[in-house]
């Protein structure tokens, strides 16, 4: 992810979460963290998903991923997720976690494909009250297909 790239984060950005980040937000993951590793998926010159995440010793901590919501369904946000995670198995992470809606089924789904699991629940995570689950995944093997194409 570039600052040139910013504008179509921020609208999937928008367009995915009901608290999204700013701006300033991606800024600093961009030039200001050291631990975050922010990628886009394109399809040639098309930009079509995001994600950022932190990679803090042996943890890869998942932050945001979005796809466009024309390109949703076909596999695109499992790619660039198992992408990041293939990135940080090879940085030395052992493992990855994020916190996601009880809500949101899609990204359970994918996460789950990816072997998450629950490792814990909190309470009233979110600023409407609704509740986090807190996932981990081993980053013991590869996820990409060894014929995929990297990012």
């Amino acid at each position: 992810m570039t600052i040139e790239d910013l504008p179509f984060v921020l609208e999937a950005e928008r367009a995915a979460f009901p608290n999204p980040w700013t701006a300033e937000h991606f800024l600093h993951e961009l030039q200001g963290n050291p631990n975050a590793c922010c990628w886009v998926i394109r399809s040639g010159d098309e930009r079509i998903g995001y994600a950022c995440v932190w990679l803090l010793f042996e943890e890869m901590r998942i932050l945001n991923l979005a796809i466009a919501r024309d390109r949703q369904g076909a596999g695109l946000g499992r790619r660039l997720l198992a992408f990041a995670m293939d990135h940080a198995r090879d940085q030395g992470c052992k493992t990855a976690q994020l916190e996601v809606r009880v809500s949101n089924a899609v990204a359970l789904a994918l996460y789950h494909s990816l072997g998450f699991l629950e490792i814990g629940r909190q309470r009233a995570y979110y600023e409407n009250g609704e509740d986090a689950l807190l996932l981990e995944a081993p980053l013991s093997q590869s996820f990409c297909p060894p014929d995929d194409t990297r990012l």
